[in-house]
């Protein structure tokens, strides 16, 4: 699962591969054995135009199933209505600042929740969001009174929440979609909200009801 705008770009194409596991992309003493698939298919949500950041969503088919190890894990889809005292965790190699490089190693963020009224501020309507920030099918989170938040390169990565410590279960509430900027205080990212999807990834995964 990932953001629909991460599909294609304009250097690479299509997106080919999915590497799994990895906690150092530049390192192989890491212990981490990441495992890399080949994309066979790619499934972008049929409501999704470049032109626009609503229903930035994706599913990606692999060449062959996952082996799950203590760094590959299954992971529950977002069914959280309110996140208001949830702690959201992002994670991604995307850059430590505005503008900046992508990191190496897998970083993570705790984030707070946003209302829809909050976010609005932030993001009225324009171009690529003409209705605003879009309260079932969008989440904002970002630091409050703080600058954490997720940057380039996070894209498509997911947002988090901890279900149980032992065993360690999440669940993905979002998918980083886009913001304005990195790190400025006050000022939150938008993820496309998982719970909402869901009956559309039923579809495509499970698509007789199984």
């Amino acid at each position: 699962m990932t953001a629909a705008h991460c599909l294609y770009t304009q250097d690479l194409g299509d997106v080919s591969f999915v590497r799994l596991g990895d906690l150092q992309l530049n390192s192989q003493a890491d212990d981490a054995q990441p495992q890399q698939f080949r994309i066979v298919t790619r499934y972008g949500h049929p409501a999704y135009e470049s032109f626009s950041h609503y229903n930035d969503i994706a599913l990606v088919e692999l060449d062959r199933p996952v082996t799950f190890t203590k760094y590959v894990r299954p992971a529950c889809l977002g069914s959280e209505e309110d996140l208001t005292n949830v702690q959201l965790i992002a994670t991604g190699w995307g850059a430590l600042e505005y503008g900046g490089s992508t990191s190496n190693d897998l970083m993570k963020v705790d984030l707070k929740y946003y209302t829809t009224e909050q976010c609005q501020q932030t993001f009225p309507p324009q171009v690529r969001l003409e209705r605003g920030i879009d309260g079932d099918s969008q989440i904002c989170a970002g630091g409050i009174d703080d600058s954490k938040d997720t940057c380039q390169g996070d894209s498509g990565g997911p947002m988090q929440i901890k279900k149980s410590n032992s065993p360690a279960i999440y669940e993905v509430v979002g998918i980083t979609s886009f913001g304005r900027g990195c790190g400025i205080v006050n000022t939150p990212a938008v993820y496309t909200k998982v719970a909402h999807f869901v009956p559309w990834i039923e579809q495509i995964v499970w698509p007789n009801g199984a």
